[in-house]
């Protein structure tokens, strides 16, 4: 079957009436479409565009589906940002989405088969991968070839006319971004793995019930409250809080501060390095009571609880403590929607003493749309989650503005970290 719009149309309608008449088959589709979008059927989710040969009959359609305010110029359609979309240029938007799902559903199978490790020796042939995995051969090559168009799979050689010959002699290896995310050693591959298994969970819940308010079978609760829920989520913290520490420690000279209070600071972890480095510094972590429990334990194990402190409280209801010469959200405020980052940030300049400076290290929705995209799509069953929750910059400026700050130093995300450092200061008088 053709991929090019212009040479198919979309037969919704066998009629035989209107078979030679586009106009008519174009007006049965039509109808084919709102009857199924009236009906609710849940195997009709979206309209598909059907083009004719007949570029009268094309111009007419775009001119009744696009939306107001667009310009037609041929058979191209001008939005009102004043982007031209052609035909092709929708065909590949249409086909990169369903690539995202292909790549999606590709990856999983990977780590499902445990690929890193099979390959984490040296690379192999699909001879050697489907006879190790025990897997159908005609329907593994092409498991293995469709790993290599997306790149999670890398072959020595480009495929060659003897598929035989190839399936001895071709070998696979990992594609670096795999083979950097699953390595054995790195520390990130923890989170990698544990945010893959939480992602998959949440993809298990059919949208169209959830949307349509159908009871979620195993909700995630935020903040958890079971206690293998709550060991989990700080495990899965403290095995990442150094990265993100390496990142304010370029930015931030904690060197220069006093009275520090890290607002939703997990266990303590990124408390205890600073602790560890900076003598002169006094840390409160300001957190729920179990992650409490948890650092004034470490503290006391560390001999760290002269300047090592944990205040237990829960910051959606009580205020913050007080008198504070730096206030801190890390991986905090993007767990939270607009209304809340709102109320924080005034908490946070109350908490503050005059010249007090308050630091925010979170990954940015315009910094990283597909994080944002991934998280926010994996909230939706979850009603603890709010909306919006992955901000914008720009959100960020006006939120603070209204709370008061200055911001005195942006350091947008770059290629060794998601996370974008904001400083503001609160004025000194």
């Amino acid at each position: 079957m053709s991929s090019d719009p212009s040479q198919a149309s979309a037969p919704f309608i066998e009629n035989p009436s209107t078979e030679n008449d586009p106009a008519a088959r174009q007006a049965d589709q039509t109808v084919a479409l709102e009857r199924g979008a009236d009906s609710g059927s849940a195997s009709v989710s979206a309209p598909v565009v059907a083009w004719t040969q007949d570029p009268g009959h094309q111009h007419a359609w775009l001119h009744a589906h696009h939306p107001a305010g667009s310009v037609i110029v041929g058979n191209a359609v001008v939005d009102g940002s004043g982007a031209t979309l052609s035909p092709g240029d929708v065909e590949d938007s249409f086909y990169q989405i369903l690539a995202g799902g292909a790549r999606y559903v590709l990856f999983t199978s990977l780590l499902d088969f445990d690929l890193p490790s099979l390959l984490q020796s040296g690379p192999r042939t699909s001879e050697e991968i489907l006879t190790w995995l025990h897997l159908d051969r005609h329907r593994g090559r092409k498991w293995l070839h469709a790993l290599t168009l997306t790149g999670l799979l890398v072959a020595d050689v480009p495929a060659s006319d003897d598929g035989e010959r190839d399936a001895h002699t071709r070998r696979f290896r990992l594609g670096p971004a795999v083979a950097r995310m699953f390595s054995a050693g790195n520390h990130a591959s923890y989170f990698y793995r544990e945010f893959l298994r939480y992602y998959r969970a949440s993809m298990a819940h059919a949208l169209y019930s959830t949307l349509r308010g159908v009871p979620v079978e195993y909700a995630v609760r935020y903040p958890p409250t079971a206690p293998a829920d709550i060991a989990l989520l700080h495990e899965w913290m403290r095995n990442t809080a150094l990265v993100t520490l390496s990142v304010l420690r370029r930015h931030v000279d904690f060197g220069s501060v006093h009275q520090l209070l890290d607002v939703g600071g997990g266990d303590g972890t990124m408390a205890m390095e600073l602790w560890r480095d900076f003598p002169q510094i006094h840390i409160t972590v300001f957190n729920l009571p179990t992650p409490i429990d948890m650092l004034r334990e470490t503290a006391a194990r560390l001999g760290a609880s002269d300047r090592v402190l944990g205040i237990p409280g829960d910051f959606r209801f009580d205020d913050l403590p007080q008198g504070y010469d730096m206030v801190m959200f890390s991986r905090v405020l993007a767990d939270w929607p607009p209304e809340l980052c709102r109320a924080l940030l005034r908490k946070a300049f109350r908490s503050l003493a005059p010249g007090g400076r308050l630091v925010i290290c979170e990954p940015l929705a315009d910094q990283n749309p597909d994080l944002a995209i991934a998280w926010e799509h994996s909230y939706l069953p979850y009603d603890d989650f709010g909306l919006n929750v992955y901000k914008p910059l720009s959100l960020y400026k006006h939120m603070l503005a209204e709370a008061g700050f200055q911001i005195t130093a942006i350091h947008p995300r770059d290629q060794g970290t998601i996370h974008c450092v904001i400083v503001s200061q609160k004025p000194a008088s």
